[in-house]
């Protein structure tokens, strides 16, 4: 791999053209740490919303009595559902899903309840090292979802 620094105006024809080089190396660079980060972005928002759809098509299922817009927020989720949502398995890995889902949504850095509630996040920072947090987050979140619906299916009135 080549280093811009590397890039020298006598390995040109026109030493102008040396530095257009640099320039557009420098943009792509720009461009794929952007792709990157866009696609860290949407895999957190793609894992949320699977979970969403879980939970959505369980409750339909075996507690219809539990409107939709119930299951949006999360005051209302604990509110609504016949057991604490709160015990079950791995909830504060879907907690924290959903906190970080939050910021790329409304602001891209940390929220003070982000910060506040998990401390490997601090409040202002910007959200970064997303792919990481999808990769710790997502074998937690699956158990979630696994343990919710279980719950769920528990608690049917079917």
């Amino acid at each position: 791999m080549m280093l811009i620094e590397s890039i020298t105006e006598d390995r040109f024809e026109n030493a102008l053209n040396a530095g257009l080089y640099k320039n557009m190396l420098d943009d792509q660079f720009y461009l794929s740490d952007q792709v990157k980060e866009l696609a860290n972005e949407l895999s957190i928002l793609a894992l949320f919303k699977s979970v969403e759809i879980s939970t959505k098509r369980a409750i339909q299922v075996h507690l219809p009595s539990i409107s939709e817009r119930d299951i949006s927020k999360i005051d209302r989720l604990k509110a609504a559902h016949p057991f604490d949502v709160e015990n079950v398995t791995e909830f504060d890995a879907f907690n924290e899903l959903r906190l970080i889902n939050n910021c790329i949504k409304r602001s891209g850095t940390v929220s003070n309840e982000l910060g506040t509630e998990y401390s490997h996040w601090a409040k202002g920072d910007k959200l970064d090292k997303l792919d990481k947090g999808y990769e710790e987050l997502k074998p937690r979140v699956k158990l979630y979802v696994s343990s919710l619906i279980s719950e769920i299916v528990k608690h049917s009135v079917r």
